[in-house]
Parts: C-alpha cells; structure tokens; sequence
C-alpha cells in the first residue's frame, strides 16, 4: 500500500478553531497503517474545543502504541467506545462542558475502515464516482450523537477492500454545507498526488466565497496499490 496525505484547518474569523485534524502515519509490524481524523467541537457548549483535542490525542496515542496490524477495523470501533467514556469522565473531572464529532479513516494493506460520530464526514471517490461514506447523525440542525456526551455512544462503521485508487475527503461540516456536490466530484475527480495543498485550499476558498463563517477542516487521502 501507499498513501499520500495532506490537511488544512482554518479558523476562518473566529475567536476559536473547535475543529482538530489528525493525518498520521506509521509502520507497525511491517505494514504501513495512515490514520486520519477530523473532530468538531460542539459549538454550543462552552468548552467544545477541548473534547476534539482530546479525542485526536487519543488517537494518536493508540496508533503509537499498536504492536501488530490484525483485525484492526474491529479494534478501532472498540476504542471509539473507551475514547468517548475517557472524555465524558475527563470533562466531568474539569468540570468542562464539551463534546464533539469523530469522523475517523484508517487505512492499511488493502483494508480501509471508517469510525464516525456525528455530522462531520468521509467521501470516497473511486472508479470515477463520489461516495459520502458517513451518515449524518443529526436532526433538523442538532446532533443525534456526539463524543462525550453520553455514557454509549452510537459509532457508525464500515470496513471495505481496495479496487485500485482511492481518494478520501475527511471534513467538518465548515466544509460541505456550502460546497455543491457537483464542484466537490470535480475537484477529487482531478486529485492526484502532487496537488493535494492545492486542492485543499481551492476547496476552502470556495466555500468562504459562498460565505461560509465557520471554522473549516478538511484532509484528503490517496491510497493506491503501488
């Protein structure tokens, strides 16, 4: 397998970025695992930033610390569940309110797998189409989960095998809701993986020029079998 990545985050005007990106990657056991992430504080909550530094830390934590690649899909749908029960208890111990959104790729030999909570999301374009990987998990504006929140957290996941390149959009909803879908394929459609920093920022003047005030994160990921 060999992956390329890259990532923005952009405060874009506010006072604070609540989003946290994470793009890493590193050879465990001989093989080569990426993991990115996107997390997205929950706005409305006074501390919402602090649970999406927190859950991208865990996660590089537990990338740094894996011994072995095996059956790594159903690990990391495991450690979602003991990453939402660490923040609810570490903000509680801070009296912090706080909670956020994960929408985790991981990426090795010919597996990719996806963790997601919330309303960020992952886009897959593969053999000349766009797939939204995620399901939003969220109502008329409201989130129906998040990280933190609650005591069990509902963790959408899906795991699937490579069939050539691959090209992967994680973003915060700063990204998607003023990107028209058709401007999005056209852009992974002409991805490759010398222009991945100049697509990124294509994107995200896009949606500023829409007038787009949120803060935006985004990281796109090319997988192919080389």
């Amino acid at each position: 397998m060999a992956c390329v990545y890259d990532g923005i985050s952009l405060t874009n005007g506010r006072a604070v970025n609540m989003d946290s990106l994470l793009l890493k990657s590193r050879t465990v056991a001989g093989t080569e695992v990426c993991l990115a992430a996107v997390c997205d504080g929950v706005g409305s909550l006074a501390d919402g930033a602090l649970s999406a530094q927190w859950a991208v830390q865990m996660l590089y934590n537990w990338l740094e610390n894996l011994e072995d690649a095996e059956e790594l899909g159903a690990r990391l749908r495991d450690y979602v569940q003991t990453m939402n029960l660490a923040i609810r208890t570490k903000a509680q111990k801070q009296q912090a309110e706080t909670a956020c959104t994960l929408s985790c790729l991981l990426l090795w030999r010919q597996w990719y797998c996806l963790a997601h909570v919330g309303d960020s999301r992952i886009y897959l374009w593969e053999q000349g189409a766009l797939r939204q990987l995620t399901q939003d998990q969220a109502r008329r504006g409201r989130l129906t989960q998040a990280m933190g929140h609650r005591e069990h957290v509902t963790v959408f996941f899906q795991q699937g095998e490579q069939r050539g390149e691959q090209r992967f959009l994680l973003c915060s909803d700063g990204l998607y809701k003023r990107m028209e879908p058709e401007t999005l394929g056209a852009c992974m459609a002409r991805l490759n993986r010398r222009s991945l920093q100049k697509a990124l920022r294509q994107l995200t003047e896009h949606v500023i020029s829409q007038g787009e005030r949120d803060n935006i994160s985004a990281a796109l990921l090319i997988k192919d079998e080389r």
